[in-house]
């Protein structure tokens, strides 16, 4: 490992944090990409260990970021699918840096279907 590469441990949690502050900025495409980077380093965190209960843990975390990235991406396919369906849509939905689209957590917190995933 070079100087300038983090450890898999330190930069799943750098990257954990950032998909947190994204998710609550209403930017869930990019936190759905950094909860998938995260899960990743996690697995390469096991890689770093013997311990069997720090490889349980690593791996029940890197399957909970995993699941967080899925959800959030059936999040935005359900917004999507929402904001083309017409009355239940929010007109206020935002672009991410992507252009994909991004809602706000009030839209999100308006809709029923939202809010309860």
């Amino acid at each position: 490992m070079s100087r300038s590469e983090r450890p898999p441990l330190v930069a799943a949690h750098a990257l954990a944090v950032e998909a947190e502050e994204l998710y609550e900025e209403g930017r869930w495409k990019r936190a759905a990409d950094r909860f998938e980077a995260a899960s990743e380093q996690y697995v390469r965190a096991t890689l770093c260990t013997a311990d069997a209960d720090s490889l349980q843990s690593l791996r029940l975390l890197a399957l909970a970021h995993s699941q967080r990235a899925h959800e959030l991406r059936c999040r935005l396919v359900l917004h999507d699918a929402l904001k083309e369906g017409g009355p239940t849509a929010s007109p206020t939905a935002e672009k991410d840096d992507d252009g994909s689209a991004r809602a706000p957590a009030a839209a999100a917190a308006s809709n029923p279907a939202l809010s309860r995933l």
